[in-house]
């Protein structure tokens, strides 16, 4: 019977150049280059995107090109259409948004979907913005973070992986944010390693992850 199917052959020696997206935090950007330059995640950085100029030191640090678009004094779909040409000119095959805090539009996903973000929440609880600020209005015990691919609908794309932490009554805002950058940067690289191990099976907006 014809079942539709489709096979896709990878090959281990390939090492796929990656570009990360960034805004003004730094912590999963660090601890992905570090587990690059520790051979811990087999990829190449060749490029690093950012909305704001402060990282650039940490990309030179690394040997990535830093490139900075102004998206609030430019127009997004110009500044959307210059990001694409970088991808292609650095011949990326995917992108992972390390604490990058701007909406891809729909039209650049139609061009290039194969992008990995991390939410500082355990989704599907406290989608959208600050999520850390919602959950300590809500007096919530534990916290999260959630590795997902990205897709036109914000925060709704199929999980990859997701970690918590438990927190208490005695913790502020301040302390939910520190607790859960340790567990974003823990979920973000193992959704990425799994990747690029083709570890991951998606299907009805899930996935299947062979550990």
């Amino acid at each position: 019977n014809n079942i539709n199917a489709k096979f896709i052959i990878n090959y281990s020696d390939e090492i796929p150049n990656v570009a990360i997206f960034v805004s003004k935090q730094n912590h999963c950007l660090i601890d992905l280059l570090w587990r690059v330059r520790n051979g811990e995640l087999r990829m190449k950085v060749p490029l690093i995107i950012s909305n704001h100029p402060d990282l650039e030191g940490l990309a030179k640090d690394f040997n990535a090109q830093f490139i900075y678009y102004d998206s609030i004094n430019n127009d997004r779909s110009e500044v959307e259409k210059q990001i694409l040409s970088k991808l292609k000119i650095f011949d990326i095959k995917f992108a992972i948004l390390a604490k990058y805090m701007q909406i891809l539009s729909e039209s650049f996903l139609n061009e290039f979907s194969e992008i990995i973000n991390i939410h500082h929440s355990f989704l599907p609880a406290f989608k959208g913005s600050q999520p850390y600020h919602r959950a300590w209005k809500r007096g919530v015990k534990l916290i999260g973070a959630t590795a997902h691919y990205v897709t036109k609908d914000l925060d709704e794309g199929p999980i990859i992986d997701q970690c918590t932490v438990r927190v208490s009554h005695r913790d502020e805002v301040d302390d939910l944010i520190r607790k859960g950058r340790d567990i974003e940067r823990i979920s973000l690289a193992r959704a990425v390693r799994m990747h690029l191990n083709h570890q991951v099976f998606v299907y009805n907006s899930k996935t299947a992850v062979f550990d």
